[in-house]
């Protein structure tokens, strides 16, 4: 879902739930749901994790959002 992705790219962008809830008028609560089903549907690795293998996905997931801005 779109939507879910925007979320997502919210979440990298501002590098923190509450900013990204905050911005999208949604809960902190909501927003992990989302999170939560995303991880599910991709078989992905725990994106809630504050760790620097997060931090690193985060700037990767920032860079492909850049790469594919520019196309």
């Amino acid at each position: 879902d779109i939507k879910d992705l925007k979320v997502f790219h919210t979440i990298a962008k501002e590098e923190s739930i509450a900013k990204a809830s905050r911005i999208l008028y949604m809960t902190p609560q909501g927003i992990s749901k989302i999170v939560k089903n995303l991880e599910a549907e991709r078989d992905a690795v725990s994106l809630h994790v504050i760790n620097p293998a997060f931090v690193e996905a985060v700037s990767a997931v920032k860079s492909v959002i850049t790469f594919v801005g520019r196309k």
